[in-house]
């Protein structure tokens, strides 16, 4: 497994806009999962061309028995679990532009495994896993074109920690977190299945 400091760098010379789907917190296994839409998602992203996905951990549910999770209430086993993300993943792997795990995957940290690494490998695209954050660089445009520097966007994924009763105390705790690191344009966090967006200016 890289690093997380090794950069995953992306051009598209050929276009100047890109669609990127932030994917987090499916839990595959889960009785609450919404299976027919994150397949009715897939399908529809696989007729989007340029449309890319980013996958922030907790794709499988992972219920065992030291969990919080109750594991007799899951849909599937784990091993099914992975199995059927890898199946359903495997259309659209060109299109995963980078990988980090959930806390469900942690789970299994005291044996050594991962069971969404897991699937990446399955996948063949264990190079865009990382083990706690991914750091993304992603170039659009042909920068010869009029002479113009091509657009430049520095992404950090990560899956995040901790709830909290208000959004706005995840909200701060990523915001100190991406203020740590120097020229990031975009981050991006799950976990708390509460979905927030807010811009964060600088002054230079």
């Amino acid at each position: 497994m890289l690093a997380d400091t090794t950069l995953i760098v992306r051009e598209w010379p050929e276009r100047p806009d890109l669609i990127i789907y932030p994917i987090f917190d499916v839990h595959l296994g889960a009785a609450e999962c919404m299976v027919d839409e994150w397949e009715t998602f897939l399908k529809a992203l696989k007729a989007e061309p340029n449309s890319y996905i980013i996958i922030g951990g907790d794709m499988l549910n992972n219920g065992i028995k030291t969990s919080v999770s109750n594991c007799y209430d899951e849909t599937m086993r784990p091993r099914e679990q992975k199995a059927m993300l890898t199946k359903q993943l495997e259309p659209i792997r060109d299109r995963i532009l980078c990988g980090v795990p959930g806390n469900h995957c942690g789970r299994n940290a005291d044996v050594d495994q991962n069971p969404l690494y897991d699937v990446f490998c399955k996948l063949d695209i264990q190079e865009r896993y990382r083990e706690n954050a991914a750091y993304n660089v992603f170039r659009l445009g042909d920068k010869s074109a009029n002479g113009a520097k091509n657009p430049t966007y520095t992404m950090a994924v990560l899956h995040g920690a901790g709830g909290g009763m208000y959004i706005g105390s995840a909200a701060n705790r990523n915001e100190r977190f991406g203020a740590v690191i120097d020229g990031l344009d975009i981050l991006v966090t799950g976990h708390t299945h509460k979905p927030i967006t807010y811009p964060v200016g600088k002054l230079s």
